[in-house]
């Protein structure tokens, strides 16, 4: 598979297509995490029995989150666009996760509503941005 060649400072850094399908597999599963929390959230909220640690899973799922999104934004080829759209998430991501510790059921749904329509909509512009190269590379 040809790679793409991206600049990167001085240096340059070759992504073929499935290191591009790899970040957007990553953007994709902020989604996942985002609704694990909102179980999780439930779970605790009402006092439902769970066999695992409710507290520590919500941490490891924030850190998860909050890991692939640093990588996210530390992307070099990301457009305009996807930056700006990775900013947005990280602004609801953030009202998101303060208000977990709250009881309100219904504020922490709105807020969790709201990430996963930015997370859809980043990763809807990833494929795009990523469709692009490929077919740069196909042209060449």
């Amino acid at each position: 598979m040809m790679g793409v060649m991206i600049e990167v400072s001085s240096q340059k850094e070759e992504r073929t297509m499935s290191e591009y399908l790899s970040i957007i597999n990553r953007a994709g599963r902020q989604r996942m995490l985002t609704q694990k929390l909102m179980k999780l959230f439930f779970i605790r909220c009402y006092k439902i029995p769970y066999p695992g640690k409710v507290d520590e899973e919500i941490m490891e799922i924030i850190e998860t989150f909050n890991e692939t999104h640093i990588m996210l934004m530390g992307c070099p080829e990301n457009s305009e666009e996807v930056s700006k759209a990775i900013k947005q998430v990280q602004q609801a991501w953030m009202q998101f996760i303060l208000s977990i510790n709250s009881m309100n059921v219904d504020h922490v749904v709105e807020l969790n509503s709201i990430v996963l329509v930015q997370m859809d909509k980043l990763v809807s512009l990833l494929v795009a941005q990523y469709s692009v190269e490929e077919e740069v590379l196909t042209a060449m």
